[in-house]
């Protein structure tokens, strides 16, 4: 009985506000972060989502596309009601789900590349093929956008895993402490 009070006070200790709060502060990603972060997504997501209907009209449909901004829609109102949502599993969500949509800008690019070279070589040039230079250039632009966005939320959310681990550790370090303690103290007369 002994050992489970002294076990769950250093639990209690380790997972109490005070201690998180300390750490928290220097390593957790702060709301103003999360809410610049959402900010800058936000204005690379509506550069997508403008370059996604371009595309869509000059080369056609891409099912792929329309999940990343359902995505995005999804992560955004959740963050911008609770920013340290991003502290979570669902940060991860985000720092890929960006780096997805600057991936597909940079197809939009390729693809619009290599049709744009098709009407070339075949002396098919028409007004067409100048629209495609413009979304070969909007797509560049958005996917460099949105690839700097996805390198800020990767900061942040290395920041958040590297307090985690710290905070494991250290939770880990103390249950240990208290083991070896416990394993010392000589057992009471039955």
């Amino acid at each position: 009985m002994n050992r489970l009070l002294i076990l769950l006070s250093v639990v209690v200790a380790v997972a109490s506000p005070s201690y998180a709060q300390k750490s928290v502060e220097h390593m957790f990603p702060s709301d103003e972060e999360i809410n610049l972060l959402v900010t800058q997504a936000e204005r690379g997501m509506d550069d997508y989502k403008t370059l996604l209907a371009q595309g869509q009209q000059l080369l056609g449909e891409s099912p792929r596309d329309r999940k990343v901004l359902e995505t995005w829609e999804f992560a955004r109102k959740v963050l911008r009601t609770k920013p340290q949502g991003f502290n979570s599993v669902a940060g991860f969500d985000v720092v890929t789900m960006l780096d997805d949509a600057s991936r597909n800008a940079a197809i939009w690019a390729s693809s619009a590349a290599v049709q744009v070279v098709k009407e070339i070589t075949s002396g098919k040039v028409s007004p067409k093929t100048d629209l495609l230079v413009t979304l070969i250039q909007n797509a560049n632009s958005t996917s460099t956008l949105l690839y700097t966005v996805s390198e800020n939320a990767a900061a942040l959310y290395t920041r958040f895993l590297s307090w985690q681990e710290e905070t494991t550790s250290k939770a880990v370090s103390t249950l240990q402490d208290c083991t070896d303690i416990l394993k010392k103290r000589p057992p009471k007369n039955q």
